[in-house]
C-alpha cells in the first residue's frame, strides 16, 4: 500500500515536472525568459537653431527627455555681442535716413525756388530710397540678433 503511494506520487511529481519542461520549451519559444536584455536603438542627431557654445548640458546621457525640453545652454556672450551691434547699426542707419530726409527736403526747397537742378532733386530722393532700405536691413539684423539671443 505505501509502495503504491510512492508510485503514484512519483508518477505525479514526474509527469508535473516533464509538463512543466514542455511548458517552458514552448513559451520560451514564444517570448524567450532571459534575465539581461540590450536594445539597439539608432543615434539622434541634434542640433540648434544657432550654432555656439556648449556652457551647461542639462540632461544626462541616456535619459528619456520630451519634445521641446531644454537639453544644454549655450553661450550668449556673443549673441549679446551682436545684438549690441545691430543695435547700434540701427542708430546709425536712423541718422542716415533722417539726414538725408533733411537734405532731401532742402534740395526739394531749392529746385522749387530753380536754385538746383533736377539731377540733384534725384540724387537726393536716391539717396533717402537708399537710406531707408539701409534702415530697414538694419532693424531686420537686429530682430535675427534678438532672436538668437533667446
Amino acid at each position: 500500500m505505501k509502495r503504491d503511494i510512492y508510485a503514484y506520487l512519483t508518477s505525479v511529481v514526474l509527469f508535473l515536472a516533464i509538463a512543466f519542461s514542455i511548458f517552458l520549451v514552448i513559451s520560451d519559444n514564444e517570448i524567450p525568459f532571459t534575465t539581461q536584455a540590450r536594445l539597439k536603438i539608432a543615434p539622434l542627431n541634434i542640433s540648434t537653431e544657432v550654432s555656439g557654445h556648449i556652457e551647461k548640458v542639462l540632461v544626462k546621457e541616456g535619459k528619456q527627455v520630451t519634445v521641446g525640453q531644454p537639453l544644454f545652454e549655450l553661450d550668449s556672450s556673443q549673441y549679446s555681442l551682436a545684438a549690441e551691434k545691430a543695435q547700434a547699426n540701427v542708430l546709425l542707419a536712423q541718422g542716415q535716413w533722417q539726414q538725408a530726409d533733411r537734405y532731401l527736403a532742402r534740395i526739394q526747397s531749392l529746385y522749387e525756388s530753380a536754385s538746383a537742378s533736377k539731377e540733384q532733386l534725384d540724387e537726393a530722393t536716391a539717396n533717402k530710397q537708399t537710406k531707408a532700405a539701409t534702415l530697414q536691413a538694419a532693424k531686420a539684423d537686429l530682430k535675427t540678433a534678438q532672436r538668437n539671443l533667446q
